[in-house]
């Protein structure tokens, strides 16, 4: 027995020995050859995907650029491939020369073209394992509950008004880049900057692949997708279905679906006279609701304004979503009726509308009311609002999507070293400087 114990010790050795005096020569094992028998060029067969130091092939090589990593990086305060302001097409950012194997696409290209297209649907359409979508995992922000100390940290160094105003501390590989200013805009009775709203929508899209089975596919657009330039009466329909197609075809790319046919509930934030509700297309129930905070608020112009997204959305399913379109054309979009709505709150409906966004499933996923958490319009509503700025901050900031995370947290690191009487001089009157600081751009 011990012989042979022996023998399988010392011919495990042999092997051994072989493998490093062959990783030593710069050859990993066996070599790799083609079709005809020949090694193929930098050792790897083609067609074929080999690893070196455990990382895929196919990846770029590190400081290189791709769709799927970093952002695009753009001089000046301008974000880069931010949406129009005005909501006509998603504007593309300003390019550096580079390689055509480092180009970036952005929208107008061939959505379906190229090895760097291919990279990055298989990188967004990948899910998570099966326990990672129980309907238990908590995705929706809890309120009146103990407020994480991270949360507490990162509101008053926001709040501080330290730091260059500009700084890139929200990042994605979307190319969406958000200035600090824009998210100080979440201070306590602030109006939220639409910004906020875009990187909200980013957030909630990357974080569908946690759903549970039983839930809604969801697509949240950015609040801009389509602005007041697509309905003004002397722009054709025609022109404002283009543009809807461009930027729902840019916003797809920001999630698991690659095609609309897929998603059960649509979300379109809508800014309007400066204020921000919600046009949610429920392609599962078969409705279209008007999500609002305020009760009556300019009903004949909310309604006009959604009977035209609800035009111009069925005019892009007649396309994209034939089976779809008969069934949601006939349909007359319907204002919600909610007990938390308000009458005297003018300065949270860009917070309400994230919460609507978050927390909206449809009537189809359960018979039970919708309950947004919110009390009724009440000072006690007033301390959940303020909570909810303070948590969809932290959750932007510290979200998996945000490639400026790091930064981020060093810049907080750097303002807590500061001496408490420096600290201090910066709360006060935080709430002007910020407003000053978003007027001078803006």
């Amino acid at each position: 027995m011990w012989p042979e114990i022996i023998k399988e010790l010392e011919k495990a050795e042999q092997v051994a020995s072989s493998k490093k005096d062959g990783a030593d020569h710069g050859v990993g094992g066996e070599e790799e050859k083609d079709a005809g028998g020949e090694k193929a060029k930098d050792g790897k067969p083609d067609g074929e995907t080999t690893k070196k130091g455990g990382e895929d092939a196919n990846e770029p090589p590190k400081g290189e650029s791709d769709t799927a990593g970093q952002p695009a990086k753009k001089e000046g305060n301008e974000a880069a491939g931010q949406p129009a302001q005005q909501g006509e097409v998603f504007k593309t950012p300003e390019k550096e020369t580079k390689k055509d194997s480092e180009k970036q696409e952005f929208i107008g290209e061939d959505l379906n073209a190229g090895d760097q297209k291919k990279k990055r649907q298989s990188k967004r359409t990948t899910h998570p394992a099966e326990p990672l979508c129980s309907p238990y995992m908590q995705r929706v922000v809890q309120i009146k509950t103990k407020t994480e100390k991270i949360e507490v940290r990162i509101a008053e160094w926001m709040f501080s008004t330290v730091d260059d105003p500009w700084v890139f501390i929200f990042e994605t590989s979307f190319s969406t880049n958000l200035s600090r200013v824009f998210l100080e805009s979440l201070h306590p009775n602030l109006y939220i900057h639409v910004q906020v709203l875009t990187a909200w929508s980013l957030v909630l899209n990357s974080e569908e692949v946690y759903r549970s089975k039983g839930s809604p596919a969801r697509v949240f657009c950015p609040c801009n997708m389509l602005g007041e330039n697509n309905f003004k009466p002397k722009l054709n329909k025609k022109t404002c279905t283009q543009n809807f197609r461009q930027n729902i075809a840019a916003t797809l790319m920001t999630t698991g679906f690659e095609t609309i046919r897929k998603v059960d509930m649509l979300f379109i934030p809508i800014l309007q006279n400066k204020h921000y509700y919600i046009v949610c297309f429920d392609f599962k129930g078969e409705d279209i609701k008007i999500i609002d905070n305020m009760k009556g608020k300019a009903k004949a112009q909310k309604m006009a304004r959604a009977k035209r997204v609800k035009e111009i959305v069925c005019d892009y399913l007649e396309v994209e979503y034939p089976i779809m379109h008969p069934k949601m054309s006939p349909l007359e979009p319907e204002i919600m009726k909610m007990s938390w709505q308000t009458e005297k709150n003018f300065v949270d409906c860009g917070v309400f509308a994230m919460r609507h966004m978050e927390t909206h499933t449809g009537k189809h996923v359960s018979k039970k009311e919708w309950d947004s958490g919110l009390s009724k319009e009440s000072p006690e509503q007033d301390k959940e609002l303020v909570e909810l700025r303070h948590k969809y901050l932290s959750k932007i900031l510290l979200s998996d999507i945000n490639l400026a995370k790091g930064e981020m947290m060093e810049l907080l690191e750097k303002y807590e070293k500061m001496e408490p009487e420096k600290k201090e001089e910066c709360k006060k009157n935080a709430e002007k400087k910020i407003n000053d600081r978003l007027n001078k751009k803006y």
